[in-house]
């Protein structure tokens, strides 16, 4: 072997290598180029023929600014690789780029090494991908229904300001930090909370189950729960998810409606009583009238006897006296028939209405509930002017307010004072006023700011709904567009201040 063999065998070799090298840089995807000082492309792969649409012979020599319409190469700049997607003026599409200076053996900076990534499908997946994301996002951000995800031990890992709000928390950040234990801070019963996991754990999912739930504040509302159980991989339980929809509104109006119901029903009862009572009473007090005549003729009579037999004088004489007691119980028993014959009356339209005449209907119908606890009495204005109002629903508030008051008094353990409630009226500039008063033990602050809650009651369970007051706050605020008040303290009774509007009187036309 000679000289010159051995010199051509390394330069085959390298040569070999060379055209390996172009051969890797060829079939990697991505745009790879070199430039000299001058920001002019040296070398290219294919990669970057095809981005740049040219063959190469037209890409060498030409400056990259021409290529990209950018500045990419031009001032030395050291190894920076781009982590932001960069788009140029004369391709289409984005790219992330690399960055590496090229140096002689001497240091002497010679040009760049540059590598450009197109990630144009990466973006728009990106962009799709954050569109989904910001819509269901949104979507729960927004919902009505509280979205929330616990773990099985229950500590709450995540929820939407539905569910902060249904809860009675200020945001989701302050229920997140608060709530530590589901069992006792969110569930009214924990009993329910042991139903919902064994539920789950058994079937996986519940749906639409009804549960009593607390708030933030202690109050309770009924709400409708739908929730799974999610597993990992080798089984163990992961999380649970769900939905919360606060229904104490649906549960407050089936009330309403069911008291609606009953009391329309009892209505019809009380028409039909009052309509069969009122024939014999016509009877018995027409017969009253005739042995009054009978009677006194029967006095005139025996009075002209010589001698008329003295018990037969004395039983005339307590006759009148017993018919008049007589004839007091039948028109007693006449007022509370009319009473319920206008508490029958459907009412449902507002009309101009006599508050006082409700007023005496109210006492009369609520008369076997205070009598024993209390004495009523009533100030009626009587130059008080009619309001348009639906009368037996002010009517139904009234006997609600009298009542609760009958109820605190003969609850009372303080029975030195008698038991008294003093209903009066009195008109104000825009309306009229009724006002309730009681001398029960009345209540503290913390449960008159709760008392027209619903489902809120001092009573034993099983005595109280809860809904007495809060309907009657109801059809006054917003059937009436009134205003319903309550002032107390303890041992000092109670005050309900009942405010009814009266619309303007239309003003007279000026004369001309």
């Amino acid at each position: 072997m000679n000289a010159s063999t051995e010199i051509q065998t390394p330069q085959k070799e390298l040569a070999a290598a060379k055209t390996d090298l172009e051969r890797v840089l060829n079939a990697i995807p991505d745009a790879i180029f070199e430039t000299d000082a001058e920001g002019r492309v040296r070398w290219a792969n294919v990669a970057m023929t095809r981005l740049v649409r040219l063959p190469l012979q037209d890409i060498l020599g030409r400056p990259c600014a021409e290529l990209l319409g950018c500045s990419l190469c031009s001032p030395p700049l050291p190894n920076h690789p781009q982590t932001a997607p960069t788009s140029f003026p004369a391709i289409p599409g984005c790219f992330i780029v690399t960055r590496t200076p090229v140096t002689a053996p001497d240091g002497e900076w010679r040009g760049h090494l540059c590598v450009l990534r197109d990630v144009t499908q990466l973006e728009r997946f990106k962009a799709t991908m954050e569109m989904v994301e910001h819509k269901y996002a949104s979507m729960v951000h927004n919902a009505f229904e509280g979205i929330f995800q616990i773990t099985p031990d229950g500590r709450l890992l995540t929820a939407n300001p539905s569910t902060a709000r249904i809860f009675g928390y200020p945001s989701v950040e302050v229920m997140l930090a608060e709530v530590r234990d589901i069992t006792n801070q969110i569930y009214a019963r924990p009993e329910d909370r042991a139903a919902v996991l064994n539920e789950l754990r058994t079937t996986g999912a519940v749906q639409q189950k009804e549960i009593l739930f607390r708030r933030r504040d202690g109050s309770h509302f009924h709400g409708l729960v739908s929730a799974r159980l999610l597993r990992k991989p080798n089984g163990e339980e992961d999380r649970i998810e769900g939905i919360v929809t606060d229904i104490s509104e649906r549960k407050i109006l089936e009330t309403q409606m069911l008291q609606n119901q009953k009391l329309e029903a009892i209505g019809q009862l009380a028409a039909g009583i009052a309509h069969e009572i009122n024939s014999p009473i016509q009877y018995v007090q027409g017969n009253l009238w005739y042995l009054r005549d009978a009677c006194t003729a029967i006095d005139e009579w025996a009075r002209t006897l010589p001698q008329p037999p003295e018990d037969v004088l004395g039983f005339l004489e307590e006759i009148p006296t017993v018919l008049t007691q007589m004839e007091d119980g039948i028109n007693r028993i006449a007022h509370i028939v009319d009473s319920m014959r206008r508490f029958s009356h459907p009412g449902g339209e507002h009309q101009p209405t006599d508050i006082n005449a409700l007023i005496e209907h109210a006492t009369t119908l609520t008369r076997n509930s205070w009598k024993y606890a209390a004495e009523l009495t009533t100030d009626l204005d009587p130059s008080l002017p009619r309001v348009p109002c639906a009368p037996q629903e002010i009517t139904q508030v009234l006997v609600n307010i009298i009542v609760n008051a009958a109820q605190a008094i003969a609850a009372s353990p303080k029975k030195e004072t008698p038991g008294h409630i003093h209903v009066m009226t009195r008109a104000v500039s825009n309306g009229v006023e009724i006002l309730i008063e009681d001398n029960g033990p009345g209540m503290d602050e913390a449960v008159r700011q709760r008392i027209f809650e619903p489902f809120f009651t001092t009573k034993p369970v099983g005595e109280g709904t809860g809904q007495g007051l809060f309907i009657a706050q109801r059809i006054i605020a917003q059937g009436h567009n009134g205003e319903l008040r309550c002032t107390s303290s303890p041992g000092k009774g109670a005050r309900f201040t009942i405010f009814l509007p009266r619309p303007p009187e239309p003003e007279e036309d000026a004369a001309p």
